[in-house]
């Protein structure tokens, strides 16, 4: 059974970090899953405040990411370097 990654990806508009970090998480899930691995949720704390509150989210872009339900992986940033972003998320 293949793991399974729920993704939540906190922005700020379209700041140039948070622009690249939804390009790059993207490309990673595109080149490295298959589509019926994972599900990738923007959420632009400009527009719901109270999900960035709830999920204890204060720097953006920060990417929650579960992995078959499990306690979330958080990741902060841009995402560039898809290596470490692969290695966290036991992809790699």
């Amino acid at each position: 059974m293949s793991n399974y990654y729920e993704m939540r990806l906190f922005v700020a508009g379209n700041d140039t970090t948070s622009v690249q970090a939804e390009a790059n998480l993207t490309k990673i899930c595109e080149t490295h899953l298959e589509s019926d691995e994972y599900d990738i949720e923007v959420i632009d704390i400009l527009l719901d405040m109270q999900a960035a509150v709830q999920n204890r989210v204060f720097i953006t872009p920060t990417l929650l990411a579960h992995i078959n339900s499990s306690d979330p992986i958080t990741l902060i940033g841009s995402l560039g370097d898809s290596q470490m972003v692969l290695s966290a998320l036991g992809i790699m």
